[in-house]
Protein backbone atom coordinates (compact mmCIF):
# COMPACT_ATOMS: atom_id res chain seq x y z
CA UNK A 1 0.00 0.00 0.00
CA UNK A 2 1.27 3.43 -0.85
CA UNK A 3 0.73 6.87 -0.18
CA UNK A 4 -0.36 9.50 -2.27
CA UNK A 5 0.97 12.14 -0.11
CA UNK A 6 4.44 12.31 0.36
CA UNK A 7 6.36 11.42 4.06
CA UNK A 8 6.23 14.62 6.12
CA UNK A 9 9.42 14.82 8.53
CA UNK A 10 6.90 14.22 11.42
CA UNK A 11 5.78 10.95 10.40
CA UNK A 12 9.02 9.83 9.25
CA UNK A 13 10.43 10.49 12.64
CA UNK A 14 7.85 8.81 14.51
CA UNK A 15 8.07 5.58 12.18
CA UNK A 16 11.76 5.40 13.35
CA UNK A 17 10.78 6.36 16.75
CA UNK A 18 8.01 4.29 17.84
CA UNK A 19 9.32 0.46 17.31
CA UNK A 20 12.56 1.49 19.58
CA UNK A 21 10.22 3.13 22.11
CA UNK A 22 7.92 0.11 22.57
CA UNK A 23 11.29 -1.97 23.23
CA UNK A 24 10.62 -4.18 19.56
CA UNK A 25 14.26 -2.95 18.02
CA UNK A 26 17.12 -2.36 19.18
CA UNK A 27 18.56 1.43 19.34
CA UNK A 28 21.49 2.11 16.53
CA UNK A 29 24.14 4.83 16.84
CA UNK A 30 24.56 6.71 13.38
CA UNK A 31 27.23 4.57 12.55
CA UNK A 32 24.90 0.96 12.57
CA UNK A 33 26.26 -0.76 15.60
CA UNK A 34 23.66 -1.34 18.44
CA UNK A 35 23.75 0.58 21.14
CA UNK A 36 22.83 -1.34 24.23
CA UNK A 37 20.65 0.28 26.64
CA UNK A 38 22.29 1.37 30.17
CA UNK A 39 19.05 1.69 32.49
CA UNK A 40 20.28 1.33 36.05
CA UNK A 41 18.02 -0.97 38.31
CA UNK A 42 16.00 2.23 41.17
CA UNK A 43 16.80 0.95 44.21
CA UNK A 44 13.25 -0.45 46.08
CA UNK A 45 11.26 1.60 47.95
CA UNK A 46 12.02 1.29 51.94
CA UNK A 47 7.91 0.13 52.26
CA UNK A 48 9.01 -2.61 50.17
CA UNK A 49 10.33 -5.35 53.05
CA UNK A 50 10.93 -8.71 51.93
CA UNK A 51 8.57 -9.89 54.91
CA UNK A 52 5.47 -11.59 54.16
CA UNK A 53 2.21 -10.36 56.11
CA UNK A 54 0.87 -11.13 58.71
CA UNK A 55 -2.90 -11.68 59.38
CA UNK A 56 -4.33 -10.79 62.54
CA UNK A 57 -8.23 -10.98 63.21
CA UNK A 58 -9.91 -8.05 64.21
CA UNK A 59 -11.59 -7.92 67.45
CA UNK A 60 -15.20 -9.26 67.22
CA UNK A 61 -17.21 -5.89 68.24
CA UNK A 62 -20.72 -6.10 69.64
CA UNK A 63 -23.71 -5.39 67.52
CA UNK A 64 -27.16 -3.65 69.30
CA UNK A 65 -29.91 -1.89 67.23
CA UNK A 66 -30.32 1.24 67.68
CA UNK A 67 -33.91 3.82 67.13
CA UNK A 68 -33.72 6.52 65.40
CA UNK A 69 -37.29 7.98 66.48
CA UNK A 70 -37.43 10.68 64.09
CA UNK A 71 -37.42 8.66 61.15
CA UNK A 72 -39.64 5.94 62.79
CA UNK A 73 -43.43 5.76 61.37
CA UNK A 74 -44.30 5.71 64.64
CA UNK A 75 -43.37 9.00 65.30
CA UNK A 76 -45.49 10.80 63.42
CA UNK A 77 -48.93 8.73 65.14
CA UNK A 78 -48.86 5.62 62.26
CA UNK A 79 -49.68 2.19 63.47
CA UNK A 80 -45.97 0.43 62.78
CA UNK A 81 -45.23 -2.91 64.81
CA UNK A 82 -43.17 -4.20 61.86
CA UNK A 83 -39.72 -4.58 63.96
CA UNK A 84 -41.37 -6.21 67.09
CA UNK A 85 -42.81 -8.71 64.62
CA UNK A 86 -39.98 -9.75 62.85
CA UNK A 87 -37.57 -9.55 65.80
CA UNK A 88 -36.60 -13.26 66.59
CA UNK A 89 -35.67 -12.24 70.24
CA UNK A 90 -38.29 -12.33 72.25
CA UNK A 91 -38.29 -8.64 74.83
CA UNK A 92 -35.28 -7.23 72.84
CA UNK A 93 -38.23 -4.90 70.96
CA UNK A 94 -41.19 -3.91 72.55
CA UNK A 95 -43.80 -0.95 72.45
CA UNK A 96 -44.22 1.54 74.81
CA UNK A 97 -47.36 3.28 73.05
CA UNK A 98 -46.78 3.53 69.42
CA UNK A 99 -43.11 3.92 69.77
CA UNK A 100 -40.75 0.82 69.37
CA UNK A 101 -38.02 0.46 72.49
CA UNK A 102 -35.01 -1.83 72.20
CA UNK A 103 -33.84 -3.49 75.67
CA UNK A 104 -29.94 -3.06 74.99
CA UNK A 105 -29.33 -6.18 77.38
CA UNK A 106 -31.60 -8.86 75.06
CA UNK A 107 -30.85 -7.46 71.57
CA UNK A 108 -28.35 -9.58 69.66
CA UNK A 109 -27.90 -7.37 66.67
CA UNK A 110 -28.96 -9.95 64.12
CA UNK A 111 -29.83 -7.41 62.40
CA UNK A 112 -33.48 -8.71 61.22
CA UNK A 113 -35.58 -5.97 62.04
CA UNK A 114 -33.00 -3.13 59.76
CA UNK A 115 -34.18 -4.23 56.61
CA UNK A 116 -38.31 -4.81 57.30
CA UNK A 117 -38.41 -1.43 58.71
CA UNK A 118 -41.03 0.42 56.42
CA UNK A 119 -39.69 3.88 57.10
CA UNK A 120 -38.40 6.02 53.84
CA UNK A 121 -35.50 6.88 56.11
CA UNK A 122 -34.64 3.31 58.27
CA UNK A 123 -35.14 3.90 61.67
CA UNK A 124 -33.40 1.13 63.07
CA UNK A 125 -29.75 0.30 62.29
CA UNK A 126 -27.80 -2.46 63.41
CA UNK A 127 -24.53 -0.77 64.58
CA UNK A 128 -21.06 -2.00 66.52
CA UNK A 129 -20.82 -0.85 70.22
CA UNK A 130 -17.84 0.42 71.10
CA UNK A 131 -16.35 -1.68 73.77
CA UNK A 132 -15.05 2.07 75.80
CA UNK A 133 -18.92 2.94 76.21
CA UNK A 134 -20.19 -0.70 76.13
CA UNK A 135 -18.29 -1.44 79.31
CA UNK A 136 -16.39 1.12 81.57
CA UNK A 137 -12.86 -0.36 82.63
CA UNK A 138 -11.90 0.21 85.85
CA UNK A 139 -9.08 2.44 85.21
CA UNK A 140 -11.98 4.81 83.43
CA UNK A 141 -14.45 4.91 86.43
CA UNK A 142 -14.81 7.91 88.60
CA UNK A 143 -14.34 7.45 92.41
Amino acid sequence: MSRSLPLGRRDFLMARIRPVLAGRVEASSPDGSAVSPTVEEPPPPPWASAHPRVRRALPQLELRAQLDRFACLASSSQVCTVCVERCPEPGAITLDGFLPIIDEARCTGCGACEPACPAPTTAIRVLPRLPSLSSPTPSTRSA
